[in-house]
């Protein structure tokens, strides 16, 4: 669980450098401000995300540890659940463009910071998925060599 956790750390700075390297510009017509305020949950929101994030690496973990892969499947189905409510009914802007604004030019922002959402979103259970299988790796191959060396002594 060891190695889990301290992979696991590694995420937040992996999707700091992502979110870093993703275009966002405002819509003509639209301020740059304004259009971070939507498309930007900012730092303090992100805290709880971070706790997910680890309790999602400590569900993985046990998960593949106990090869019960339901519990990861039921994880997924809950998260992909959660996520397709969220953008139904929560973050879901408006279909047209706010007047003055290039019916284009809107479209294409969406689009990006749709992309850009969803890129995050996937890449962070990988990410997460990763650092579990890995731990388990981890501690299988140390109880195997332990294993070894009692039998040894």
């Amino acid at each position: 669980m060891t190695v889990t956790l301290t992979l696991g750390a590694l995420v937040p700075c992996v999707m700091k450098w992502v979110r870093s390297t993703i275009d966002l510009d405002a819509p003509q017509g639209v301020s740059a401000e304004d259009w971070k305020a939507v498309t930007d949950i900012g730092d303090k929101a992100r805290k709880p995300i971070l706790l997910l994030g680890v309790l999602e690496q400590t569900l993985f973990f046990l998960s593949f540890w106990l090869a019960a892969y339901e519990i990861a499947g039921g994880w997924l189905a809950f998260k992909l659940a959660s996520k397709w409510e969220g953008w139904q009914s929560i973050v879901k802007v408006p279909e047209s463009a706010p007047p003055g604004v290039s019916s284009l030019h809107y479209l294409a922002a969406k689009n990006r910071w749709a992309s850009a959402t969803v890129q995050r979103w996937l890449l962070g259970v990988l990410l997460n998925g990763a650092a579990a299988f890995l731990g388990v790796g981890a501690s299988r191959l140390v109880i195997s060599l332990l294993a070894v060396v009692n039998e040894a002594v």
